[in-house]
C-alpha cells in the first residue's frame, strides 16, 4: 500500500474515531464550523455516469458500488467514493445562435418549468456563439426568473454583448458570414467549469446546435483535441440538443482536413461520446420540454470515485472503461453504461477532508463524494 493511501485510510480512521464520540444532532441544525479538518493530498478521479436498459431506455436508479466494475487501462480499480443525486452541479447552457429561427423564441415559461428541476445549491451560466465569437451571456447563478430571462431573448442578449460602437454613436452588430465556433465555445465553457471544479461538484454543459457543424477554424478558437483535454481534465460532461441544419449547403465530412490544418469540423457528438453525455434531436418547438429532460437525466447520474493504481502522474492519457457486474445484467438485462472513455493524468488537486457523512455504497470502503471538499494546489 502506498504512502498517500495509507495517510488517506489513517486520516479517515481518527475522524470516523472522532465523529464515534460526537452527540447526534438534528438535521436542520447548522454544523458546527470549529470542527478541525485533515488537508491531504488526493489523487481521486471521479467518473459520472449515466445507466439505462438497453432495451427501453429506462434509467436505473437504484444501484450501489458494488455493482459497477471500473477499470483503467485494463486494470481493475477500487471504488472508494459513490454518490447519486447528492453533489451539486455547475451547468452552462451553450446556444449556437445562428441555428435558432428567428421568426420564433423560447417561451419563457417552458424554460423556468425546465430549470425547475435544478436543486438549490445548483448553479447555471449562460454562453451563446455564432461564427468566431463566443460571449458569456450570464455568469453562474442560482436565480432561475434570471436565467430563464436569458435564455427567453438569448439571440438579442448576444446581438447586445457583439454590438460595437458606429461613427454615428449607436452601437451596431457586424453579421458575420456561416459557420460556428462550437470548438471555442466548448473550449471557454469548459475553461469557466474547470475554474470551479472540486471533487463535490459536478460539472456539465448542454449545447443546443445544428447536428452537422460547419466548417471550424482552429486558429481562431481551440481544435477538437485541445478542447476534449479541457474538458476530460474535471470531468465535465457535454450533452447536446441537436436542431436541423439551416445551411443551404451540406457540412464536410468529420473528421476533415484542409491545406496547412488550418480547417476542422465541430462534433458535439464527438464530445458528448468521449464524456459519456447525451445526444438528443429536437425540434425548435419542443427545445424547452427537452431541456427539462436533459436536465433530468443530469440529475440521474451516479458519482464515482477512485484512487487510481498507476500512481504517475505524467500527463499521458488513460482510459477509462466502466460497466456493471454480469450479476445486475441478469437482474435488469443489457445495460447501456454512459461515462466518460478516460482522462489525462495531470498533478492532482489538495482536498480537504471532513468528517464523512451521509449514504454511500453498500462497502465498508465507498464513501460519498460530497464529503469531499477541495480547492486547488497553489503554485
Amino acid at each position: 500500500m502506498s504512502l498517500k493511501i495509507t495517510i488517506i485510510i489513517t486520516a479517515l480512521m481518527f475522524i470516523l474515531s472522532l465523529c464515534a464520540r460526537a452527540p447526534v444532532v438534528s438535521q436542520s441544525q447548522e454544523p458546527a464550523q470549529s470542527v478541525d479538518t485533515i488537508k491531504i493530498s488526493t489523487d481521486l478521479v471521479v467518473v459520472d455516469a449515466l445507466v439505462t436498459t438497453q432495451q427501453t431506455g429506462r434509467v436505473i436508479s437504484n444501484l450501489q458500488a458494488d455493482d459497477f466494475q471500473l477499470y483503467e487501462d485494463k486494470v481493475k480499480q477500487t471504488i472508494t467514493h459513490f454518490s447519486r443525486d447528492r453533489l451539486p452541479l455547475a451547468l452552462v447552457l451553450t446556444f449556437d445562435v445562428d441555428a435558432l429561427p428567428p421568426e420564433e423564441m423560447l417561451l419563457r415559461k417552458e424554460l423556468l418549468a425546465a430549470l425547475q428541476g435544478l436543486k438549490s445549491e445548483d448553479e447555471v451560466a449562460v454562453m451563446a456563439y455564432d461564427f468566431g465569437r463566443v460571449r458569456l451571456i450570464e455568469d453562474f447563478s442560482r436565480d432561475r426568473e434570471l436565467i430563464a430571462d436569458r435564455l427567453a431573448n438569448i439571440s438579442h442578449e448576444f446581438q447586445i454583448k457583439v454590438s460595437v460602437p458606429s461613427p454615428t454613436g449607436r452601437r451596431e452588430v457586424i453579421r458575420m458570414r456561416p459557420g460556428s465556433a462550437l470548438n471555442k465555445a466548448v473550449y471557454e465553457a469548459a475553461i469557466l467549469l474547470s475554474q470551479r471544479h472540486r471533487p463535490d461538484l459536478r460539472t456539465a454543459i448542454i449545447v443546443v446546435a445544428p447536428e452537422d457543424q460547419p466548417v471550424q477554424f482552429p486558429f481562431i478558437g481551440k481544435s477538437q483535441k485541445k478542447v476534449l483535454e479541457a474538458l476530460l481534465e474535471p470531468g465535465t460532461t457535454v450533452n447536446g440538443l441537436v436542431l436541423p441544419h439551416r445551411l443551404p449547403f451540406p457540412p464536410p465530412p468529420n473528421p476533415v482536413t484542409m491545406p496547412f490544418g488550418l480547417v476542422s469540423r465541430g462534433s458535439v457528438s464527438k464530445y458528448a461520446e468521449e464524456t459519456g453525455g447525451d445526444l438528443v434531436k429536437i425540434e425548435w418547438s419542443d427545445a424547452g420540454k427537452k431541456l427539462g429532460q436533459a436536465i433530468e437525466r443530469l440529475r440521474a447520474r451516479y458519482s464515482l470515485g477512485y484512487l487510481p493504481t498507476n500512481e504517475k502522474w505524467d500527463g499521458k492519457y488513460r482510459r477509462i472503461s466502466l460497466s456493471v457486474t454480469p450479476e445486475l445484467e441478469k437482474r435488469e438485462g443489457k445495460v447501456i453504461v454512459q461515462a466518460r472513455k478516460g482522462y489525462f493524468a495531470k498533478k492532482p488537486t489538495q482536498a480537504t477532508i471532513p468528517a464523512p457523512g451521509g449514504k454511500g455504497g453498500k462497502g465498508p470502503d465507498a464513501k460519498p463524494l460530497d464529503s469531499l471538499k477541495s480547492k486547488r494546489a497553489e503554485n
